[in-house]
C-alpha cells in the first residue's frame, strides 16, 4: 500500500532466519540442567552439545560420561518401542552378543531395568547373584556377562512421560551406590530432556524427527 515501506526478498529471508534462530535459542533453554547439580560441568551436559549431537550418538556419549566418572565398566540405554511393546537397547558399552540378544526386548519384569520401567523409580541391585529381581535365566546371563551389580534409573520427559531406562553394571557386588546414583540420575534427566527435544527439532546431519537405534528402526516415546 502507498506510504508503507516495502521489504525486499533478501531482507524478508533474513527476518525469517532471525526468527528461527531466536526460536531455536529459546528452545535450547529446555536442555539446560538444573543449576547447582553435581557434575553439571560435564561437557555432554552443555545444552548446545545436547542439541547438536545426533540422538543415537548422544546416548552413547551419556554412557561414556558415566563410565568415565564411576566404577561401572558396562552400561546401556533402553527406550520404549511401542511396536514391540517393551524396552529395546538403543545404546550400549561393554556387552557381548549373548547379553545383547537375551535383553534385546525387555518386558515389565525379570530384571532391574524392567522393574525400574514398571515402577518409574530407580532400582539398585547390590548383588545380582542373590537378588530376587532376576529370573534364573536373566541372572545367569548377567553373571556370565560379569554384571554382578546394577543400577537402573528411568528416563522420563519433563512432563513425566516414560521414555526408557539407563543402567550401569559393575563387575563386582557392591553394598552402596551413593557416589554414582546422582550422576546417573542427572544423565537420565538430560536424556529425558533431549529425546523429546530432538523429536521436535532437527539440527543434525541426515536428521529425522525421531530417535533411531542400531537396527535403524524408529524408537518413539511410550505413551
Amino acid at each position: 500500500m502507498d506510504g508503507e515501506p516495502s521489504v525486499g526478498a533478501h531482507a524478508w529471508e533474513q527476518r525469517v532466519i532471525d526468527a528461527e534462530v531466536t526460536g531455536t535459542l529459546r528452545s535450547i533453554e529446555e536442555l539446560v540442567v538444573p543449576k547447582g547439580a553435581a557434575h553439571a560441568e560435564l561437557d555432554i551436559l552443555d545444552p548446545y552439545r545436547l542439541a547438536v549431537t545426533s540422538p543415537r550418538m548422544l546416548l552413547y556419549q551419556l554412557l561414556d560420561a558415566f563410565l568415565e566418572h564411576s566404577d561401572a565398566d558396562k552400561g546401556n540405554v533402553q527406550l520404549f518401542d511401542p511396536d514391540r511393546d517393551g524396552l529395546v537397547i538403543a545404546a550400549q558399552r561393554g556387552f557381548r552378543r549373548k547379553f545383547l540378544e537375551f535383553f534385546d526386548l525387555v518386558g515389565d519384569h525379570g530384571s532391574a531395568c524392567a522393574d525400574a520401567a514398571a515402577r518409574g523409580t530407580p532400582v539398585a541391585v547390590a548383588d545380582v547373584e542373590h537378588s530376587s529381581v532376576f529370573t534364573r535365566d536373566s541372572r545367569d546371563v548377567m553373571l556370565e556377562s560379569a554384571a554382578r551389580a546394577v543400577l537402573s534409573i528411568p528416563i522420563a520427559s519433563p512432563t513425566g512421560e516414560a521414555l526408557g531406562v539407563i543402567s550401569c553394571h559393575y563387575p563386582r557386588a557392591r553394598p552402596r551406590f551413593d557416589s554414582d546414583r546422582p550422576l546417573l540420575a542427572l544423565l537420565a534427566e538430560a536424556a529425558g530432556r533431549a529425546i523429546p527435544w530432538h523429536s521436535r527439532n532437527v539440527v543434525h546431519p541426515k536428521g529425522t524427527n525421531h530417535l533411531t537405534w542400531s537396527g535403524g528402526n524408529g524408537i518413539a516415546p511410550r505413551r
